[in-house]
C-alpha cells in the first residue's frame, strides 16, 4: 500500500477528528436536561411548564444521525453511523436530532422536534429556507405514518402532527448574534366582507427556530443562549465548563452528561492541537522557503533558524530547490 503523503494524512485526521467532534455535540445536545431547557424557550406549547414536566413530555425515540431528510427515505433509519461520515457533497442529508414529545396539555397531542447544530448561520445559503425545507420533510413524511390519504373525499389530514425544527447556529456575524427568532405561518385577510370573519383553520403547522449563540459565554442575559455558549465554548477548561453547567445552569452532572461533555471537550482540544501544529508548519516552511530564495544553502538554513536538517531538506526537496 502506498504511503500517504503526511499533509494529505493530517487532513484526513482532522476531518475525521471534526466529523467524530460534530457527532458527539449531537449526542450531548439530545440529552433530556438539555433538550428540555432548549424546548422550554422554543415551544409554545411547553413554554408554562416546569423542566421535570417537560422532560417526562420527551418520547423514548430520540434519533441522533439516524433519519434520513430526503423523499422516500425519511421513514428508513439508517443502520450504520458510517452513513453520515461523507464529504459535503457527496453525503445523504440526515437530520442531527429527530423526536417526539407528547404535549402535556391534557389531550396527549404528539408534536414532532428536530433540532440541528449548524456551524455557522450563513453558510452560502439561507439557512431559514432549508429549515423550511426541513419543515416540510417533516409534514410530508407523515403520510402512512402519522395520517392516511385514501384517496377519496375522506382523507385525514387533521391527523397531521405540528412540527418544529430548531436550529442552533454557533458562528454568527455581529448583527445576529444573541438572539432567536421564530418563523412561523399567520393568515392575513386579503377581502373580507360586512359578515364577521371566523378565522378557525388550524394553520400552526410548521414551525422554524433559529437560535444565535453570542459567543459571550454566560453573559447573554437569554438563560438558553447562556447555557448553550457555556456548552459549546471550545475555549472553555473542561473542569470550568462542567462547573458552569452544573451551578449557573441547573445541568444535572449525571454520568452520561459528564462523559459526554468530557469527551465533547478533548476532541475539541485535539482539533485545536492539531490547528495550532499546522500553523506551526506551515510557519516553517513560509521561513525556510524566504532563505532558499536568497541562496541559502541547506546547512545554513538549519544554523539560522535551528530546525531540523530532516525538516529543511524536505520543504527544499518539495519545493524543487533540491533535485537529488
Amino acid at each position: 500500500m502506498p504511503e500517504i503523503p503526511t499533509n494529505t494524512a493530517n487532513d484526513i485526521n482532522e476531518v475525521d477528528d471534526k466529523i467524530r467532534y460534530d457527532q458527539q455535540v449531537k449526542k450531548v445536545l439530545a440529552n433530556r436536561p438539555i433538550l428540555a431547557r432548549i424546548l422550554k424557550e422554543t415551544v409554545v406549547e411547553l413554554m408554562g411548564y416546569s423542566l421535570e414536566v417537560i422532560e417526562g413530555c420527551i418520547n423514548s425515540n430520540v434519533d441522533i444521525s439516524s433519519v434520513y431528510v430526503n423523499t422516500g427515505e425519511t421513514n428508513t433509519k439508517i443502520v450504520s453511523d458510517k452513513t453520515v461520515d461523507k464529504v459535503d457533497g457527496e453525503g445523504k442529508v440526515i437530520y442531527d436530532i429527530k423526536f417526539s414529545i407528547t404535549n402535556p396539555d391534557g389531550e396527549q397531542r404528539k408534536i414532532i422536534i428536530n433540532i440541528e447544530a449548524q456551524q455557522q448561520s450563513n453558510p452560502g445559503y439561507d439557512i431559514v429556507t432549508r429549515a423550511i425545507f426541513y419543515c416540510s420533510r417533516l409534514v410530508s413524511s407523515q403520510l402512512t405514518v402519522e395520517f392516511n390519504n385514501n384517496h377519496t373525499d375522506n382523507t385525514n389530514y387533521d391527523d397531521i402532527k405540528k412540527v418544529y425544527t430548531i436550529w442552533i447556529c454557533m458562528d454568527c456575524p455581529e448583527d445576529k448574534q444573541d438572539s432567536i427568532l421564530s418563523f412561523n405561518w399567520h393568515p392575513t385577510i386579503v377581502y373580507k366582507g360586512k359578515k364577521e370573519l371566523t378565522v378557525d383553520y388550524r394553520y400552526d403547522i410548521m414551525n422554524v427556530v433559529i437560535i444565535h449563540l453570542s459567543k459571550l459565554g454566560s453573559q447573554s442575559e437569554d438563560k438558553l443562549i447562556g447555557m448553550l455558549d457555556t456548552l459549546l465554548d471550545t475555549t472553555m477548561k473542561l473542569e470550568d465548563k462542567k462547573k458552569k453547567l452544573s451551578d449557573t445552569h441547573g445541568i444535572p452532572m449525571s454520568v452520561d452528561m459528564d462523559e459526554g461533555v468530557t469527551d465533547m471537550c478533548n476532541l475539541s482540544s485535539g482539533i485545536e492541537a492539531r490547528g495550532e501544529a499546522r500553523g506551526e508548519e506551515k510557519e516553517a516552511t513560509r521561513n525556510i522557503l524566504k532563505l532558499l530564495k536568497k541562496n541559502k544553502n541547506i546547512q545554513e538554513i538549519v544554523d539560522l533558524l535551528d530546525y531540523s536538517m530532516e525538516k529543511v531538506t524536505k520543504v527544499a526537496k518539495d519545493n524543487g530547490f533540491v533535485t537529488t
